[in-house]
C-alpha cells in the first residue's frame, strides 16, 4: 500500500458511448494520468485530442480519448453527477486538450466556466484566483496559460 500513495495515476473505470442503436463502445478513463498513459489516448484517426473533467476540490483530472462521449454523458458515468449543475457551483470545470510535440495543451473549454465570454468577462484579480486554483490541472495538461491568453487576447 505505501507504493500507491507514490503513484498519482489511477485508472478508474470504463465508460461507453452509444455508436448506433443497441451498439456502445467503451472508452478507458484515467484518474491523473501518468505521461505514459497521455501518450497512449489516440482517437481512430489517430490524433492525439483528449477529453477532460477536472474536479476542483479534490484535484483529480479525468481524462479519456477525444473520440469518447461527450462531457455531460461521461461526468454522468463517472460521477453520477449533472455536470452543469457541477459546474455552476464551481467544484468542476471541463475542456479539451491535444498534443502539440511531447506536450499535452487546452486548446478548448466546454461548459460554462470555460467559453472564452465567461473569461474575458473576469476582471485581472478574478483570473489570478481562478488560474491559482486551477493550476495543478497544468501537471497534465498546459492549461493556465490558455486562460491567460484567452483572457488577455479577446
Amino acid at each position: 500500500m505505501r507504493l500507491q500513495s507514490y503513484l498519482q495515476e489511477e485508472y478508474l473505470t470504463r465508460i461507453s458511448q452509444v455508436v448506433r442503436r443497441g451498439t456502445d463502445k467503451s472508452f478507458e478513463v484515467f484518474v491523473n494520468p501518468s505521461k505514459k498513459e497521455l501518450r497512449k489516448l489516440k482517437t481512430k484517426d489517430g490524433d492525439f485530442v483528449v477529453r477532460w473533467i477536472a474536479d476542483v476540490k479534490k484535484e483529480k483530472l479525468y481524462v479519456w480519448n477525444g473520440d469518447g462521449p461527450l462531457h455531460d454523458s461521461a461526468w454522468l458515468q463517472i460521477n453520477s453527477g449533472y455536470l452543469k449543475k457541477d459546474i455552476r457551483k464551481g467544484s468542476v470545470v471541463a475542456g479539451i486538450g491535444v498534443r502539440e510535440g511531447n506536450e499535452w495543451v487546452n486548446y478548448e473549454g466546454d461548459g460554462e466556466m470555460l467559453t472564452n465570454e465567461y473569461i474575458t468577462s473576469l476582471k485581472v484579480k478574478e483570473v489570478v484566483d481562478f488560474i491559482k486554483k486551477l493550476k495543478w490541472i497544468d501537471n497534465y495538461i498546459t492549461f493556465t496559460s490558455w486562460v491567460e491568453n484567452v483572457h488577455r487576447n479577446h
